[in-house]
């Protein structure tokens, strides 16, 4: 019995030591809504960080934009933040990697890891649609004949 209680306390004591051995990994991942587009059409580009508890987080600042493309809207959350981005001319963008600034718990000094480049396509709607060409202004709305008015 005495051999039993010995091994228990060891396999617990080990265990214990091999789960704070193991350091939780910092995965950053990126994420778009749409990677083709329209012009003028909203891009919700989103970074979520995960990371071990007890860790900061600082999300890129979207001040001049990202790749070529307008900010409109930020969505932040504590651990992830969406950018809904915008532009009014077509071609191919490329958002390139962003740093997201961390720090353990206890630690004095900033970290950074990078997010993947994401490439976003916005197309012309004069090229998605050829009839488009043919855009009037909208037609003066129709009177309705008298014995229908009382219905309205």
């Amino acid at each position: 019995m005495n051999k039993t209680v010995t091994a228990f306390f060891a396999v617990v004591f080990l265990s214990v030591f091999a789960f704070t051995a193991v350091a939780e990994e910092i995965r950053v991942r990126v994420e778009v809504d749409k990677d083709t587009v329209t012009i003028g059409e909203e891009i919700r580009y989103t970074i979520e960080a995960r990371l071990p508890s007890g860790t900061s987080v600082e999300f890129p600042a979207p001040e001049g934009g990202f790749g070529g493309l307008t900010v409109k809207d930020v969505i932040p959350s504590e651990k992830k933040q969406t950018y809904v981005l915008e532009t009014f001319d077509p071609g191919e963008y490329t958002i390139p990697p962003q740093p997201i600034k961390y720090k353990e718990k206890g630690a004095t000094e900033w970290r950074e890891a990078k997010t993947d480049k994401v490439e976003i396509n916005v197309e012309s709607v004069l090229a998605k649609y050829p009839d488009a060409r043919d855009i009037r202004d909208i037609k003066v709305p129709l009177g309705l004949p008298s014995p229908y008015a009382f219905f309205l």
